[in-house]
């Protein structure tokens, strides 16, 4: 509009912030609106950069998103889970990106939204605008830069405890969300039915087979795969874990997941758990010596990427048989030397890239 053109005396082209520049950014934002520390983790600040680009308006509309599911999900800290997550949800990252939507967050009420946006766009300097320019980072900025980008053990160790009890309504939306979030973690939320039959029936089902362990935190921690955990505790539910270190859990669907000590899950979970991989249809239900076909083959190509590796025969004979047994003997399995389920599973477990089971979040 050229009456607009006319009216302008000085034009200045904002280019995208650097790394540093976002995370001081991010931090001097937070402070002027009031808060007490940087909440986004140093993952966190990664993420936020490598989704915006470094755009001031991307990187208030993701942090903004993030702050709220955080905020939704009792979450003191925002990770790189969550960042990513709400960059997909407003359809911004890399080509070819999984794209998520978020089911409760129509659900999200106005006053929660207006809260986390005053928090988000507050500025407390007297003459302040909310959302206006930011200035060149001087001293000060330089002090929030060093604070956002802390060591993450210092950063988590200024965050707030978890949550100290499971509630019965954040756990029926985790009964119901189970199968679908478990699904999501493979690929594609839709295989959730065909997940939730093999688990129920024990065989193959939409091509997914599942099996019904009994357990440990230790053995889920070697399977190395999210899983499903069967509370008993107040009537049966179900519950994804996604992530388990040495004090604490990620369990949940989506960005509903919370963080909880071990020992709090203990409580409710007496072992029982559900694992669920891709499998052919046509898949026999077991393989042993002296059998031939593909499967044999596919059973022997796995060996060869075990530690250690099979190295002998390509055949289901004797030596691969032993090789079998001394397998099965490392992991904890029956020593039947027969490919089953869950010697098949073992076995695959080194191939399976994605999902894994979290060790940190």
């Amino acid at each position: 509009m050229r009456q607009l053109a006319q009216r302008i005396t000085a034009r200045y082209h904002l280019t995208p912030l650097g790394s540093a520049d976002a995370a001081a950014y991010v931090a001097h934002r937070i402070k002027v609106a009031g808060g007490q520390r940087n909440p986004f983790r140093k993952n966190a600040m990664r993420a936020l950069f490598q989704r915006s680009h470094g755009v001031p308006r991307l990187i208030n509309i993701i942090a903004d998103r993030a702050m709220l599911a955080a905020f939704a999900s009792e979450r003191a800290d925002i990770n790189a889970q969550l960042v990513h997550a709400a960059a997909d949800e407003i359809q911004l990252g890399e080509p070819g990106a999984r794209r998520q939507r978020w089911p409760w967050f129509a659900a999200a009420t106005t006053g929660l939204l207006l809260a986390l946006v005053a928090w988000w766009m507050l500025d407390s300097e007297p003459g302040g605008s909310p959302g206006g320019p930011v200035q060149a980072a001087g001293p000060a900025m330089q002090e929030a830069t060093v604070e956002a980008v802390a060591n993450d053990d210092v950063e988590r160790a200024t965050t707030a405890a978890p949550p100290l009890m499971l509630d019965a309504d954040w756990l029926q939306i985790q009964h119901q969300a189970a199968w679908q979030g478990l699904a999501s973690l493979w690929g594609d939320s839709s295989d959730a039915g065909a997940i939730a039959r093999a688990c129920r029936s024990g065989e193959i089902s939409g091509g997914w087979s599942c099996l019904r362990e009994n357990g440990s935190y230790a053995r889920i921690r070697q399977l190395g795969l999210p899983v499903v955990l069967q509370l008993q505790a107040d009537g049966e539910s179900l519950l994804l874990l996604q992530g388990l270190n040495s004090e604490t859990v990620l369990v949940g669907a989506s960005v509903t997941r919370r963080e909880h000590q071990r020992n709090l899950v203990e409580q409710k979970w007496l072992g029982a758990y559900f694992v669920a991989w891709p499998q052919a249809a046509n898949w026999p239900r077991e393989i042993s010596r002296g059998q031939s076909g593909p499967a044999v083959q596919t059973v022997l190509e796995l060996a060869g990427r075990s530690k250690p590796a099979y190295r002998g025969p390509a055949e289901f004979g004797i030596e691969f048989e032993q090789w079998l047994i001394r397998f099965q003997q490392r992991n904890g399995l029956d020593t039947d030397g027969i490919v089953g389920p869950r010697t098949l599973l073992y076995l695959m477990r080194p191939s399976i890239s994605r999902p894994r089971l979290l060790e940190e979040w």
